[in-house]
């Protein structure tokens, strides 16, 4: 006699389990998120930044107010954990720097903290 495998039965309400869902890895869009995020929160605005017809710019502006009525403007470029700027993005950061311009590149949450944590201009670190 052949053996029958018993099936159990389900009904609507039996949820099979789930697979664990496995880490996400940090994308370029968390970490301008966090930047725009503790960048409002310690009372500065982080702008997007295009310029039409030219590619390779700063993903953001970011605008910090000062006691002295002049604003600090700086430029920051967001990446992906351990990944820099591409050849072109790194030119035009080079011509932004010889204007006598600000420009970062942060490449994780942990980076946008250490950024955020200069709002103070006099101990803002060289870029």
């Amino acid at each position: 006699m052949k053996q029958v495998k018993q099936v159990k039965q389900m009904s609507l309400f039996d949820v099979p389990p789930k697979k664990p869902r496995k880490a996400r890895k940090l994308r370029e869009a968390d970490v301008e998120k966090h930047l725009v995020s503790e960048v409002a929160r310690m009372g500065g605005v982080a702008e997007k930044f295009t310029s039409p017809g030219r590619r390779d710019v700063p993903d953001r502006i970011v605008i910090w107010p000062s006691s002295l009525g002049i604003p600090l403007v700086e430029f920051v470029e967001c990446k992906r954990p351990g990944e820099g700027p591409t050849p072109a993005q790194a030119r035009d950061h080079a011509r932004r720097r010889a204007m006598g311009l600000s420009v970062y590149v942060v490449d994780s949450i942990e980076a946008v903290d250490r950024y955020v944590s200069f709002t103070d201009t006099s101990t803002r670190p060289t870029p």
